[in-house]
This record gives structure tokens, sequence and C-alpha cells, in this order.
């Protein structure tokens, strides 16, 4: 069977999107309901486009983001390279 993945104009894959609504507006913070399940989350306005009310459908794409990925992960292994040189045996730390 052929792959029936939606492509760009590049060839490569599109992100898939996910399509949302605004239930609801609560003290700065919008909640936002999957229109494909039963999935609700808060998010604070500020992160929606101007003027978005209650009612208001929403498309959402998420985008990896590689660079943050290998910074953090460098930023992991200076930190426990930096307490395994400092405690070899990991004994001393606090709880």
């Amino acid at each position: 069977m052929p792959d029936q993945t939606p492509r760009q104009a590049g060839g490569e894959p599109e992100t898939p999107r996910l399509s949302a609504v605004i239930d609801r507006v609560e003290g700065g913070m919008a909640v936002i309901a999957l229109s494909d399940d039963e999935i609700e989350f808060d998010l604070p306005l500020k992160y929606l486009p101007a003027g978005s009310k209650e009612g208001d459908h929403l498309t959402l794409r998420f985008e990896a983001d590689p660079a943050a990925t290998e910074s953090t992960r460098q930023r992991i292994a200076a930190l426990k390279k930096d307490l395994n040189r400092t405690d070899p045996n990991q004994t001393n730390f606090k709880l």
C-alpha cells in the first residue's frame, strides 16, 4: 500500500495538525478542548491570537526544535559530569 502521508512541496512529511476550540475563558486563561478527543487544557490568553474568544476554532501544530533538544542534552551531560567529578560515589547529596 503506498504511503498516504501528506507531504509539503519539498517532499517532507507535513506536520500533523490538531483541531481545537476555545471552550471558555476564565481569568486570563483559555480552556482549550481538542476536537477529536476528550482532552482539555488551560493556556494563557497571551499565547493565542489577539482577540481570541470563547467558541473560536484553532489549528494547533507542533514542531520539533532539534537545536533546543541538543542544547538541553549538552547542559544535562555537563551537569552529570560535574556531579561525578565532585562526588564520584554520589554520596554527598541532600533530599
